[in-house]
């Protein structure tokens, strides 16, 4: 049984080797010239990135090839008329599976946003110079002042709040979303709630850094339903490609949803994540 685990689970590896170059491959020769063409980031940089957004695809596609590839040798049948459960077969790839999830989660969440920031050139955000508080507008001026100016109350007056230029200060030192660690982004996203500004962005990319482990999970999920059940290959790279159109469909209705305050930010997870559920059990 080792060496049947040790031989499922090499084939597998060498097809998602295979499958996320390819992919990345074609990631960077569409993304990149366009990109380092308007002065943005390196090649190098972008990998990680590239790297999160592939491997949801590229590890349910792995799984379907290096089972096809088997099926296709007659391997399968052999195994499979030899008395060898499902379960037998199926567990090295989908553990292999798991670990590429753990990976995919630290590359989405750490990894990618670090290599961006790495060779950033943004330049510095313009400190914004307004915060509302408590129904009061207040203005800070380049010198340092504060005027607060509450709304039919006549003209704005001097205020002493250190913190509040302090916040200011804070979201001026801001990076780009996707160049800012996903910690220093909810961090953020509550500063800018406190302050009257919009939060919305940073907790669009937070959500979708999330969305893309539990998204390979689930795609390996379904793949893994099409194994078991003996689907042709065009039916199971059919419902593969059908639960990534459902998935990121749901998330770009959740995403204007939530930015149009119809539904909470936890939806761009939420509604993805049942569509891609939905589709690894039918």
């Amino acid at each position: 049984m080792l060496l049947l685990s040790r031989y499922v689970l090499l084939r597998y590896l060498l097809h998602l080797a295979f499958i996320t170059a390819l992919m990345v491959g074609l990631y960077a020769a569409v993304d990149t010239p366009e990109r380092l063409g308007q002065g943005g980031t390196s090649l190098l940089a972008r990998v990680p990135l590239m790297l999160a957004h592939v491997l949801p695809v590229a590890a349910g596609a792995a799984l379907l090839s290096a089972f096809q590839r088997l099926r296709s040798s007659g391997a399968l049948v052999t195994l499979r008329a030899s008395g060898v459960s499902w379960r037998s077969i199926l567990s090295p790839a989908l553990a292999a599976g798991l670990a590429v999830a753990a990976i995919e989660a630290a590359i989405s969440l750490s990894a990618s946003p670090a290599a961006l920031a790495a060779v950033s050139i943004s330049p510095p955000s313009p400190r914004p110079d307004w915060v509302v508080r408590d129904g009061a507008i207040l203005h800070a001026g380049p010198e340092g002042s504060l005027m607060a100016w509450t709304p039919g109350a006549g003209e704005a007056v001097p205020v002493e709040e250190a913190t509040i230029l302090e916040d200011l200060e804070a979201l001026a030192r801001r990076r780009p979303v996707e160049e800012t660690s996903t910690l220093a982004l909810v961090d953020i996203a509550r500063l800018e709630e406190r302050l009257g500004h919009d939060p919305r962005p940073e907790r669009v990319e937070v959500w979708t850094r999330l969305l893309l482990p539990c998204a390979l999970l689930l795609v390996l999920v379904t793949c893994a339903v099409s194994v078991k059940r003996e689907h042709p290959p065009w039916r199971a790279v059919l419902r593969l490609v059908i639960a990534f159109t459902a998935g990121w469909l749901c998330l770009a209705a959740a995403t204007q949803l939530f930015l149009s305050g119809v539904l909470p930010a936890w939806s761009m997870l939420a509604l993805p994540v049942a569509a891609l559920l939905v589709c690894a059990l039918l």
